[in-house]
C-alpha cells in the first residue's frame, strides 16, 4: 500500500507485529518502528493514567500518564525491530569522574547521573570497583562502532547480535550504559571492555536498587534479540526496575504488555 503526502512516501509491511518503514525522500532516511510506536505521537499517548498489572504475575505498573513511554522518557524503547529518529538527541550532561581516554563521548541524560554515580561508587564499596565503558552514543557514534568491531575481525554475525544498528540503540536514548571491570583493556580494544563474572552477578542482582535493569539477560535471547551481555545495564526508573527484577520478564515483555492495554483500553 502507498500512500503520497507531497514528497514523502508510506510504506507499510507486516511481519511478526506490524512494522512501519517512513522514508523520508527528502534526506534519505529511513525509519524502522513497530506499530506501538504510534503512541509516540498520538494525543491520547500523553493523558490517560497508566495502571497495569502485568500478565501472570502479581507486579503493578502505575505512572501519571503513557508519556513515560515516549522517547527519551525513562521506559522508552528501541529494539531491532524498533527504532528511532537517527536525528534524536536527549539531553545530556557529562558523566562525573574520570572513565578513561577510551570513552569518547562522557554524556549521560541527567536524570540517570546521580543514580549511575550511587550505582557505581556502592558497586567500589563491595570491592567491586567498575568504570563506564560507553555512555551516550549518537546515531554516527553507533555506525563507528559497528565499524571498528568489524576492523578487529569480528564476525558479521557478531556484529549483528551484539552491535545495534543506528537508531536501534538504546545508548542513543542517554539512558544505558555499558560498564567495564578491566580498564586497561578497553585502551586496546572497546570490544575487550567487559566485566568479571564476579562484578557481573553483583552488578545484576542490585541494578535494580538504582533503577536499572541488565537489559540483555542470559536465556532470554530469543525474546530480547541480543545476545546475553553482561556489561550492559539501561536506566528505566526505580519502579519499573523493581517489577522487572521481582517478576523475571524481560523489558521487552513488559513492553509489549503496556502498549496492548493502552491499545485496549
Amino acid at each position: 500500500m502507498k500512500l503520497n503526502a507531497g514528497r514523502a512516501g508510506l510504506m507499510i509491511t507486516v511481519a511478526g507485529w506490524i512494522t512501519f518503514t517512513l522514508l523520508l525522500v527528502n534526506n534519505g532516511i529511513n525509519i524502522t518502528t513497530a506499530a506501538s510506536q504510534t503512541i509516540a505521537s498520538s494525543p491520547m499517548y500523553t493523558t490517560k493514567p497508566l495502571n497495569v498489572t502485568l500478565k501472570n504475575t502479581n507486579q503493578t505498573l502505575t505512572a501519571p500518564s503513557y508519556s513515560i513511554l515516549k522517547t527519551g522518557r525513562e521506559w522508552s524503547y528501541v529494539s531491532k525491530s524498533q527504532g528511532i529518529s537517527p536525528s534524536f538527541v536527549p539531553p545530556l550532561t557529562d558523566l562525573k569522574g574520570d572513565y578513561g581516554n577510551w570513552l569518547e563521548d562522557k554524556r549521560i541524560q541527567p536524570l540517570v547521573q546521580p543514580h549511575l554515580e550511587q550505582f557505581i561508587h556502592d558497586a567500589a564499596k563491595a570491592s567491586l570497583p567498575v568504570l563506564v565503558s560507553s555512555a551516550y552514543r549518537s546515531a554516527e557514534s553507533q555506525e563507528k562502532v559497528r565499524k571498528d568491531m568489524a576492523n578487529t575481525g569480528a564476525s558479521n554475525k557478531d556484529i549483528e547480535e551484539y552491535v545495534a544498528k543506528p537508531g536501534h540503540s538504546e545508548h542513543q536514548l542517554g539512558l544505558a550504559v555499558d560498564l567495564t571491570s578491566h580498564s586497561e583493556a578497553c585502551k586496546a580494544s572497546f570490544a575487550a571492555c567487559k566485566l568479571d563474572d564476579k562484578t557481573a552477578d553483583w552488578l545484576a542482582k542490585h541494578a535494580h536498587e538504582y533503577g536499572f535493569i541488565l537489559r540483555y539477560p542470559k536465556g532470554k535471547e530469543a525474546i530480547t534479540g541480543v545476545g546475553y551481555e553482561s556489561w550492559h545495564f539501561r536506566y528505566v526508573g526505580k519502579k519499573l526496575a523493581e517489577v522487572i527484577h521481582e517478576s523475571g520478564l524481560t523489558f521487552d515483555e513488559v513492553y509489549k504488555e503496556l502498549v496492548q492495554h493502552r491499545q485496549s483500553s
